[in-house]
């Protein structure tokens, strides 16, 4: 076999190519990974380009892959597959290096960037008014980040953040993304610690980057026949090869204790997660008895982390155990069908709980025993009477308490009666067996959106392994908090102390998305993973990829909301593949109505129930809460009108703690809907829209009114 590499570049641009010809592409690689000289293959010198290593090979009579030709030694790097004359234009101005300073694997292109620079609105290059982005910064500093010399001009030039955004896709993408920091106030030595490697006066060859952390979060060299196969036939799912140095020094860390990893969605959390699980079995707890526990809080979730952890994973895939928080715990008593109330079953025995003498009402109390008994394991009405309620939604006098008190009992009763339980009950029960336990079954567990655990699944989770090195690895995203609320870690028995670690690259959506779905939780008083109070404007993300601005579309009726789904469903046809966009909603009876449509349109569709498959043929339909964890091209979001998104509150209009933390999970799915797009987002609504939308970049996105159709282009 040929040695080759692969660039991320290269599966980027074979993600985009539709399903023949992305077969096309593997059937080629793999004939060139056989004998790159093959007749058959075309494999041809171009000229009139700023690299001349720069080798071009035919996929069919219409598509070309840009191969990167070995000066020395013998490894053939695949950068680029597109049409013919745009795989040319891509090839014929890039420059390929590796950079002695990261030893990251590089490509740029001086030419495209001095362009970009020209056509940035004229500013006055000898006013004394005019502060350069990077004044003040030696070229040392900015070379030792990652920027290559011929560069530097460019990079001097720079005036503005946007100026950066706009030169950005011609700059190496390492280099970009450190002079993003850079430009936003994070110290040289803290980037340089983050992303760059030991300076060294060897001179940088392929052979030496290809072992290099930084250069493998985009360059991969491939070991076998059947790594090639798996890397080509999910082109787009890059966390299974590359992984920033960030990322790579959060899987490969040994931990003194329990350590959360925060990010917001699409910062790779999850990528982390996999691969630590991975890390931990392969070379850490290595015995034969040693196993490791993944959990999550979905059982979606908990069968995507499977199959990715099968993709990845050698002989140590049998000591991780992927299960979701649920089926743990009905596991540990031994019996899969408990009798759990459904959230139907629950109101019903709140309502029938209630009485003129109850100060609450069903809501309230549901939200007094969660939030309040649960958390602080209250047991008796002699606990109830003395614990501290402090935070809760208002306060209660002890006749009142005992009021509620007798309201808790009534609940139990009525559950009894019924041959229920409540979930907690399940939660508390297993809890005790795993702490009468000798012998902890799992020697680490890796908890996934860990935001939406609460305080009783932390106590379970804390109870199946010892604390000690590597114990627990967290990760999670407070912005994305849809089910749990805000617990005190330490009152759960874990101490992250100081090994908190955020993730500050958005790999997934672009910049114009990511900025406009956090911009919600402005002002917002929110709480991070642990409990404590945090703002959103304190955290530091960016992505780098750029594109469309997410647009709002206020229909008339909802006849003419699904008029413009009739018109909008074709024109993104002829850009996406059909299962590469989702229309979600907020209720399913919306769904419903889709289908209805896409049945008159003769249109295919797959309706989201379990997991995502993807070789289904079709747009998918799905729920806010369904999407959570998956990624699509394209995210149309349905229906957003006032009293649908948000849901309605069903609580009393004056308990204002309710009605902020209703509001609260609502804006957070909002925000999970909109991230799990990865370049285009169109939310639309029928009537008056939702009030979460006025709020979100009213200055930038004018929402359009449309009485029949609108024209996408």
């Amino acid at each position: 076999m040929t040695q080759l590499a692969i660039t991320a570049e290269f599966l980027e641009s074979l993600g985009r190519l539709p399903r023949k010809l992305q077969k096309k592409v593997r059937e080629f690689t793999r004939k060139f990974s056989d004998n790159p000289k093959s007749s058959a293959i075309n494999y041809e010198k171009i000229y009139d380009v700023a690299d001349d290593r720069v080798r071009t090979v035919r996929i069919d009579q219409q598509y070309r892959a840009v191969v990167l030709h070995p000066n020395e030694g013998d490894i053939h790097v695949m950068l680029w597959v597109d049409n013919h004359d745009e795989a040319m234009a891509w090839a014929s101005k890039k420059q390929f290096a590796i950079n002695p300073e990261t030893q990251a694997f590089q490509i740029f292109s001086p030419s495209d960037a001095e362009t970009v620079l020209k056509s940035l609105p004229a500013k006055n290059p000898d006013s004394h008014d005019v502060c350069r982005l990077f004044d003040g910064r030696t070229d040392k500093a900015l070379e030792s980040l990652g920027v290559p010399g011929v560069l530097l001009p460019a990079v001097r030039a720079l005036i503005s953040l946007d100026d950066l955004k706009a030169i950005s896709p011609h700059l190496p993408v390492d280099a970009a993304e450190a002079l993003f920091w850079l430009a936003e106030g994070l110290p040289v030595e803290e980037i340089r610690e983050a992303f760059s490697e030991p300076h060294t006066d060897v001179e940088p060859t392929l052979d030496k980057a290809l072992v290099s952390a930084h250069s493998r979060r985009r360059l991969v060299k491939i070991k076998s026949v059947d790594e090639l196969e798996r890397i080509l036939d999910a082109p787009l799912e890059h966390w299974r090869v590359f992984l920033h140095p960030a990322q790579r020094r959060l899987v490969e860390m040994n931990c003194s204790g329990p350590t959360l990893v925060t990010g917001g969605a699409g910062t790779g959390k999850t990528v982390v997660a996999v691969h630590r699980a991975k890390h931990l079995a392969a070379n850490v707890f290595t015995g034969e008895s040693d196993r490791i526990l993944f959990t999550t809080f979905t059982a979606n979730l908990a069968e995507a982390i499977s199959r990715q952890l099968d993709s990845i994973c050698g002989p140590e895939r049998s000591r991780i155990e992927v299960v979701h928080l649920d089926q743990l715990a009905r596991r540990m008593l031994g019996h899969q069908d408990v009798g759990i109330a459904s959230n139907a079953e629950l109101m019903h025995c709140w309502d029938l709980a209630t009485d003129h003498d109850c100060p609450f009402t069903a809501t309230e109390l549901q939200n007094e025993w969660q939030n309040a008994c649960e958390v602080h394991s209250v047991t008796s009405e002699i606990e109830y009477l003395r614990m501290s309620r402090i935070g809760m939604s208002r306060p209660l006098n002890r006749f009142e308490r005992r009021q509620v008190w007798k309201a808790f009992e009534s609940f139990q009763k009525n559950l009894d009666a019924r041959n229920l339980r409540e979930w907690s009950s399940v939660l508390v029960e297993a809890i005790q067996k795993s702490s009468s336990s000798h012998v902890p079954k799992y020697r680490s567990v890796i908890i996934d959106e860990s935001q939406d655990f609460n305080a009783l699944g932390w106590k379970l989770i804390r109870s199946l392994t010892p604390a000690g090195d590597n114990d627990l690895f967290l990760v999670g995203d407070p912005c994305q908090r849809i089910y749990g609320i805000a617990v005190s870690f330490l009152e759960c028995g874990i101490d992250v102390h100081d090994r908190v670690f955020p993730l500050r690259i958005n790999y997934r959506t672009t910049e114009e998305i990511r900025d406009w779905a956090v911009t919600s939780f402005v002002g917002e008083g929110l709480k991070d993973i642990v409990g404590s109070p945090f703002a959103i404007e304190s955290i530091h993300e960016r992505s780098l990829l750029t594109g469309p601005m997410p647009e709002v579309i206020v229909c008339n009726s909802k006849q003419d909301e699904l008029n413009l789904y009739r018109n909008l469903i074709p024109q993104l046809l002829d850009v996406f593949a059909a299962e590469e966009i989702v229309v979600c909603a907020r209720a399913k009876w919306i769904l419903k109505e889709f289908c209805k449509l896409f049945h008159e349109m003769d249109q295919h569709y797959k309706v989201l129930e379990q997991l995502n498959d993807e070789t289904a043929n079709g747009i998918r339909l799905a729920t806010m809460h369904r999407i959570k964890g998956l990624e699509f091209r394209c995210v149309l979001i349905a229906s957003a009108n006032e009293g649908i998104v948000p849901r309605k509150f069903d609580g009393k209009a004056d308990d204002t703690a309710l009605l902020e933390q209703h509001f609260r999970r609502e804006r957070a799915l909002l925000y999970v809907a909109t991230t799990r797009a990865r370049e285009r987002v169109v939310i639309t609504s029928s009537g008056k829209p939702s009030s979460l939308l006025q709020t979100v970049h009213s200055a930038v996105v004018c929402p359009r009114v449309v009485s029949e159709t609108y024209n996408f282009q």
